[in-house]
């Protein structure tokens, strides 16, 4: 009561894993780092990492979705979704991909090899559950660790070794 309303911040919508959802305009992002207008006095700079999806244009521009609704309450768990407009067809298109990262004006994915997608032609973007963009590189030194013979591999840096045990940070 005797708030202010927030001022309209255009089109967008961005989801939370939070569960919270907000109107938002994206200003820019690159890598994993986005700046979003929320309608506040200053752009709210946000990590991917803590999206659920991502919504570029409003609701209307695309009356049949293809799917970008019901993604967002049950998004996938190992794939990333795009929601891209076909430039032949005109038609909104769904595609299962893994978003790499955000650069000037597109987006890098991996489908079927690695690919640009210029972000004026994405209606939207929908995370896996352990998805997001990968995360930018910790600085360097850094070292590649494999854990046993066939385990996992990871690039970390190597912050200290002390009774038997190594120490990393990741990204």
């Amino acid at each position: 009561p005797g708030g202010r309303a927030l001022a309209a911040t255009g089109p967008g919508k961005v989801w939370l894993r939070s569960g919270a959802a907000f109107d938002a305009r994206m200003l820019g992002a690159e890598g994993s780092k986005t700046s979003l207008d929320l309608g506040l006095s200053a752009p709210v700079p946000l990590d991917v990492v803590h999206l659920r999806a991502i919504r570029f244009e409003a609701q209307s521009a695309a009356p049949a979705d293809s799917g970008f609704a019901e993604a967002v309450d049950e998004p996938p768990q190992s794939m990333d979704l795009l929601f891209a407009w076909n430039r032949n067809t005109g038609k909104l298109t769904r595609l299962s991909v893994r978003v790499l990262a955000f650069e000037e004006g597109r987006l890098r994915v991996d489908y079927r090899g690695e690919r640009t997608v210029p972000l004026d032609q994405i209606h939207g973007l929908v995370f896996g559950v352990d998805h997001g963009v990968v995360p930018v590189a910790p600085p360097a030194p850094s070292v590649r660790v494999q854990l046993a013979h066939d385990g996992p591999m990871f690039v970390a840096r190597w912050v200290a070794a002390a009774d038997g045990r190594a120490t990393f940070a990741l990204a």
